[in-house]
Formats: C-alpha cells, structure tokens, sequence
C-alpha cells in the first residue's frame, strides 16, 4: 500500500512543481517562499504529510514522506527543507506543550512560521531571569518567519522562545536561499524547555532519512541535467555524452544514485542509516560539483539552476555532515568511540 501511496505522491509532487514552483533566473531564490506558495503547499497536504492526525497531519509512513523530500530536492531543495524542518523538528518537540498540536496545526496550514539555529549555533551573551525570560542572540538561524524560535543552548537544552524575537535577514546565505537566514536578537523572551529532545541531536541522528532523501534529491536533480545537456551539447562537431569519461561519470553517479534509492526503502534501512546519509551528502556535493563542470560557464548562470544545487549541497554538507557525524559513523563502523584523536 506504501508503494502505491508513494508513487501517487510522487506524482502530485511533481505536478505542483511544474505548476506552483517558479524556475530560473525568477525563481524561489528572488522571492522566497511566500506565504502564498506556502498555504498553496499546505493545501496540498506537503507541509503536514508526517505529522500525527493530532496536529491535523497524514501521518503518513517514512517512505512516502522521504519520496516527497526527493522529489522537491530535485527542483527546488528549500520547500524540501521547509517541510523537514516542519515535520521532523518541530513534529518532535512541540508536542512537549499544551498548545503544541495547535501550533503545528496552525504552521502546517501555512497561518504560522518559525525558525531554527542550525546545528552547532547557540544562544551567546545569554542572560536568564527570575521571570523566565532570556536575553541574547542566535548567530545562524534557518526557516519561514520568527513567529518563534526552536534553539539549541550550550547547556543541552532545546528552548522554545515565543517573544521578544528580532531578526536580521542575511542577504545572501551560501544555499538554501529561499529560505529565511539570518541573526536572531532576543530581549527579554518568554521561553520554555522543549522537553528532553534535543534539537542538536535530532540534526545529528534523528533526521537521517530525510536529510538522505534531500541530498538526494539534490544529486538526482544535477545529473539528470547534465544528461541532458550532454546529449545536446557538441564539442568538435561531438555530443559530448559521446566521450567515454563524460558517459562513465554520469553513468557511475546515476547507478549510485539508482542505489542510495533502493538502500532508503529497504527493509534494512534503519539499521544503515548513518551510511546512507554520509553516503547521501557526499554523492549531492560531488554529483553538483560535476554538474557544474560539465556545464562549462553555463553551469555557473541562475537560469540553468546548477549552481544552486551546488551550493545547497555545500550547505547541506555543513549543516548536517561534519566531525560529529563522522564520529556517528566512526562509532556505528567500530562499535565503539573511534577516529576523535
């Protein structure tokens, strides 16, 4: 039944991409997700599709859900990253709350937004206070709009921060563009344990599917341009998917992605996780590094929207790769702590 619910969503992905979703020069990127592409996308049940019927989600399984991040990753990875953040993050820690299934419901209808620090990004200069109130500023925070805040703190704890929120929009973060980044300055803030969740660790190993499905999605995205390309682009009167090192690469990274595909959706999936999502992040920042490549100055133009995979891949590495999840593998490979020397 998954599988005919995963190829049926699949589909309706596709085709709210073709429809709703801009592309090239105009895209997402100029305008970000607007609050009409995010009610259009709630509407369509994407911003709910994991979330327990409570929070007036589908509660769908793993596999239809991970096939929707794909398929937005392919075109256009910051909506996938937005209905992750939606449903794997705060789907996880609100429920904590009273008021925490209504605050779902109303982020996944489109009516609220929020925003979370990033992996490794903590509250700084903090001040606590009789009155429950935090002062300070989060360096590096990624989502919709600062209706409220979802943060790490050096102590361990996940803080829900619902006032006293003042953001500063970077003007061009390195990927994920449309998407908010920014600074987040906060004086005298309500805020609130989220539970015994931790934000941090939920990026390092509780989101290991669906950070594999974005890049992904990402790699996927990037070799079926160049394949295309390749078969139209000449080079001494030569298409160049005539070469044998072009058709090697994009041959070898299709295979590898036909793979990654296959290794999600197994029965054994859970057990191999953490390879897969280090094996994920690794094929999108090569499979977009080679796009790039072999797109020659082409692949560096917003309209062919190579570059912005690339990039996005690159944050993506940085967001959820890095020494502490190659300790993650190191430890799953050994079976013990391993590789921190």
């Amino acid at each position: 039944m998954s599988s005919e619910i995963t190829d049926i969503l699949r589909a309706s992905a596709r085709e709210f991409i073709s429809k709703s979703v801009p592309s090239g020069e105009n895209g997402l990127e100029k305008s970000g997700i607007t609050a009409e592409l995010r009610k259009k996308l709630a509407d369509q049940g994407f911003l709910n599709i994991a979330l327990s019927p409570e929070a007036g989600g589908a509660g769908l399984e793993i596999e239809p859900y991970i096939a929707v991040l794909e398929e937005f990753s392919r075109v256009e990875p910051s909506i996938a990253m937005e209905i992750m953040l939606i449903n794997s993050v705060a789907g996880k820690l609100l429920g904590h709350f009273e008021d925490g299934m209504e605050m779902l419901r109303k982020t996944a209808s489109g009516e609220k937004s929020f925003i979370v620090s990033v992996p490794g990004e903590y509250v700084k200069n903090s001040v606590h206070s009789k009155e429950a109130t935090l002062s300070g500023d989060v360096p590096v925070a990624v989502g919709g709009s600062p209706e409220y805040l979802i943060m790490n703190e050096p102590a361990g704890r996940t803080l829900l921060v619902r006032s006293g929120i003042s953001f500063r929009k970077f003007q061009k973060p390195l990927g994920f563009r449309a998407l908010s980044w920014g600074k987040v300055e906060i004086k005298d803030g309500q805020y609130e344990k989220v539970g015994d969740r931790s934000l941090e660790n939920i990026f390092l190993s509780g989101i290991n599917l669906e950070v594999s499905a974005i890049a992904l999605g990402i790699a996927e995205g990037a070799i079926e341009k160049t394949i295309e390309y390749t078969k139209v682009r000449k080079v001494f009167n030569t298409s160049l998917k005539d070469f044998g090192p072009v058709a090697s690469a994009m041959s070898r990274m299709k295979t590898e992605i036909e793979l990654l595909r296959t290794a999600i959706t197994s029965e054994s999936v859970h057990e191999n996780q953490e390879m897969i999502r280090h094996k994920s992040l690794e094929l999108a920042l090569n499979a977009s590094r080679a796009a790039v490549q072999y797109h020659g100055g082409y692949g560096y133009f917003e309209a062919f929207g190579i570059e912005k995979l690339y990039r996005d891949s690159m944050t993506m590495k940085m967001m959820f790769g890095g020494l502490k999840q190659d300790l993650i593998l190191h430890k799953k490979i050994y079976g013990s702590e391993s590789g921190f020397l």
